[in-house]
């Protein structure tokens, strides 16, 4: 089996950064010739696969920033910030489900390896959606210093977790990331 990479949420921000900034994908060379020593080009499913985890990613990143949408004064009024600190983890656990969702979704993989990856945003973003979701249950019924505990943990734990992926070394996941829409033609 492959190393296994740890990928902590700065990490993948900077790939998100680099996957929604580079513009759209790059197609292949039109001037060059295709020879018998060519790669193939990614299937359709490749491609959807890359895109699709690339989306993933994406997703992640900004369910990390999620918390800075809640206004600065809730440290001192936490009470006051109530259905905005609630709306704003309801909406991290929506999308949270959602992602749950587009995972199972993606077995089974079209790339050697892909299956341990699926694994890896399972056992990341399942226990985290179950805990988000507490969180927001949580503030919701608590009193005003329950609210900015609970708020303070789930902002940390939406900073901190890190998606445990093997790498895939497949060189045709490299070709279909390279051509997959929302991966920067990285």
């Amino acid at each position: 089996m492959g190393h296994v990479r740890r990928l902590p949420v700065t990490l993948i921000v900077l790939a998100a950064v680099g996957c929604a900034t580079a513009g759209p994908p790059v197609p292949p060379d039109a001037g060059s010739t295709t020879s018998a020593s060519a790669p193939p080009a990614p299937s359709a499913t490749e491609t959807a696969w890359a895109a699709a985890v690339c989306g993933i990613d994406r997703a992640l990143v900004e369910a990390s920033r999620a918390p800075d949408r809640v206004g600065s004064g809730w440290r001192e009024e936490p009470g006051a910030h109530r259905a905005e600190i609630v709306a704003v983890l309801t909406d991290v656990d929506t999308t949270l489900k959602s992602l749950q969702q587009q995972v199972a979704a993606l077995t089974p993989a079209p790339f050697a390896g892909g299956d341990a990856v699926v694994r890896a945003y399972r056992d990341t973003i399942d226990p985290l959606q179950a805990r988000i979701a507490g969180y927001a249950s949580d503030a919701a019924v608590f009193p005003p210093d329950g609210i900015a505990a609970v708020f303070r943990l789930a902002a940390g734990e939406l900073v901190s977790f890190t998606v445990g992926a093997p790498d895939l070394d497949d060189p045709a996941y490299a070709r279909a990331r390279r051509v997959a829409t929302g991966c920067g033609g990285r």
